[in-house]
């Protein structure tokens, strides 16, 4: 007999998503005041996330 799995929440109350701006792939979930950059596993471009005030802002890395 299977047990029931455990609900899965994707979204957590004060956290926000950054996607990549080329190909959309997920590429973190941060609270105000993440500033980083991640590279991309998809398309290996180095994205520069901001989170702040409540919005998400991600570009590309400047060289």
């Amino acid at each position: 007999m299977a047990t029931p799995k455990e609900e899965h929440r994707g979204v957590i109350e004060g956290y926000f998503y950054a996607a990549c701006p080329f190909c959309r792939t997920t590429l973190t979930q941060g609270q105000n005041g993440t500033n980083c950059f991640i590279k991309c596993p998809q398309c290996g471009r180095y994205i520069h996330i901001i989170i702040k005030d409540d919005s998400v802002l991600t570009k590309l890395k400047e060289t």
